[in-house]
């Protein structure tokens, strides 16, 4: 049969911006005629298991490299079964923009809001639509990373469980994690209604298994955190391109390694518990993480390590598993108007996303898609618990922020929140990031609320190494434009926007990422113009 007219909406038609708007806005599109290719199932509504990693780097698992031997076992498994994606991307390098825009379909500044902000009021996301649709919905964990709670429309969430655990350990228990999503899969159940469960682990976020802060956080409630179910060592470890070999990031990386493997004990939880269920061949299983390690040239940042997110699609009854699609760059924009087309529910308006049914059951060689993505960055903050406890630690320490630039933010919900603009941009095509920092002006912009023990380790260890000093200070301070071949470079040791052979290819960033800005309405739009503009001009 034809490929159905109707899949191709997401790029020349339907409630997007208009067609020639749409597909300018999310990078040039190769465009081709569609060849006989089976259609996704019409008419049938699976259930789907949304599993959210949080602070996982792509590199980090077995079957994409690695961080240690044997970290991710059933997420191993989980991606033979499945249909992976090697370039995908989420749209901000912390967690509520970056799932707040993959339960949305649009960008932060157009959903209204930046960083950790509630979305605007009113704006449709996947679990409101499908519970519009008779879906049973449920969020498990971290749910105040999705705000405002009525446009998310769980209708089950951590407290209608019982569960027995306090909220913030919640998402570090594999066990009770798997028992909300067989409670899910019941109340379902009696129904007879489809199911979206949405499953959001704490692992690995710091503080890692075996932090010597992890007690500080959680308090009395520690002991409620299980042990992985392997403990790694710090000789087990294998190091990121960007990071140096010193034992205090092997250390760490060990910690975050054993944070990994209880992560992926929860994976293995939840899909044994569609089996012992049988709702397993009928159910879509989407892995993904909402954004790089929380380590440097990770998370809080614009580079590939700090978006780029394994994305395993497995559904046993009707997508042949097995594959990789090594080659088309996925915004996680695309996930909410994928799902919502495949349960029937009335489209999103006005996203920025594209369903992804083309190239999950097409073979995906002819289908246009994207050449480039854009992620982005807007602020640091503090928020207000953890501030105070850092205060009580270091007294001074509220202080020192405010002289470097932090405010307070009483228009937060979270009393004592304090932040600072820290906006960045990123082009990322299958070769490439261009990185434009607007924040750059001498000042150091780099925070970590958390703490992060393998930064300190690279400050130690430069009081004494030249080369690394370098590095430590470049990451501190960043200058205005950066652009890497990551492909060559994935350290991020040369950049080419100072080299004069890459002039052309510059331009050419630029010109893509002031396009988009202008078209998305971007908030430093005008900025980057006027950064843009010849020296006589400004």
């Amino acid at each position: 049969m034809k490929f159905p007219l109707s899949s191709l909406t997401h790029i020349t038609r339907g409630k997007q911006r208009g067609s020639v708007a749409t597909v300018a806005c999310l990078g040039a599109f190769v465009l081709a005629v569609a060849p006989d290719l089976p259609a996704a199932p019409r008419g049938v509504r699976p259930n789907f298991l949304i599993l959210i990693a949080d602070d996982l780097s792509y590199g980090s698992l077995g079957f994409t490299g690695g961080v240690a031997p044997g970290v991710s076992p059933h997420i191993d498994q989980l991606a033979r079964d499945g249909f992976t994606f090697s370039r995908a991307h989420v749209t901000a390098s912390v967690c509520q923009p970056s799932r707040q825009s993959m339960f949305s379909g649009k960008y932060p500044h157009r959903y209204g809001s930046a960083d950790f902000w509630p979305m605007r009021a009113g704006t449709p996301t996947l679990a409101k639509r499908l519970r519009e649709a008779g879906y049973v919905t449920a969020g498990l964990a971290k749910l105040q990373h999705m705000k405002p709670k009525a446009d998310f429309a769980y209708e089950i969430v951590d407290e209608d469980l019982n569960l027995g655990v306090p909220l913030p350990v919640l998402g570090r228990n594999p066990a009770l994690l798997a028992k909300g999503v067989a409670a899910t899969i019941a109340t379902a159940r009696r129904r007879a209604a489809p199911f979206l469960v949405v499953v959001n682990s704490e692992d690995p976020h710091r503080p890692f298994h075996g932090d010597p802060f992890e007690a500080d956080i959680f308090e009395d409630d520690a002991k409620l955190i299980p042990p992985p179910s392997r403990v790694f060592t710090p000789a087990e470890v294998s190091l990121p391109p960007t990071l140096p070999d010193l034992p205090g990031i092997r250390t760490d990386l060990a910690r975050y390694a054993s944070s990994v493997r209880r992560l992926d004990d929860t994976v293995g939880m939840c899909l044994r518990t569609l089996r012992e269920n049988g709702v397993e061949q009928n159910t879509m299983v989407i892995f993904v993480s909402d954004n790089g390690m929380p380590l440097p040239f990770g998370k809080f940042d614009a580079y590939v390590e700090s978006t780029r997110t394994p994305l395993i699609i497995k559904w046993p009854e009707h997508l042949r598993g097995g594959r990789t699609d090594n080659r088309r760059l996925i915004s996680l924009v695309d996930i909410a108007p994928t799902l919502v087309e495949l349960a029937g529910a009335q489209p999103l308006d006005d996203i920025d996303g594209h369903s992804l049914l083309p190239l999950l059951f097409g073979d995906g060689a002819t289908v246009p898609w994207r050449t480039h993505l854009f992620t982005v960055r807007y602020e640091e903050i503090y928020y207000g618990d953890g501030l105070a406890k850092r205060e009580r630690r270091t007294p001074g320490f509220i202080a020192s922020l405010k002289h470097e630039g932090w405010v307070p933010r009483p228009d937060h919900e979270a009393a004592g929140t304090h932040s600072r603009p820290n906006h960045k941009r990123a082009v990322v095509d299958g070769q490439s990031v261009y990185i434009y920092n607007h924040f750059f002006d001498g000042t150091p912009r780099q925070a970590f609320p958390y703490g992060d023990a393998s930064y300190q380790a690279m400050v130690r260890a430069a009081a004494n190494d030249a080369t690394l000093r370098a590095r430590v200070e470049f990451y501190k301070f960043r200058c205005p434009e950066e652009l890497y071949d990551y492909a060559k470079d994935p350290g991020y040791y040369r950049n080419l926007a100072t080299q004069p052979e890459s002039a052309a290819q510059l331009r050419e960033a630029r010109a893509r990422l002031a396009r988009w800005m202008q078209e998305t309405a971007d908030p430093v739009a005008r900025d980057f113009e006027k950064f843009l503009a010849p020296p006589r001009a400004r």
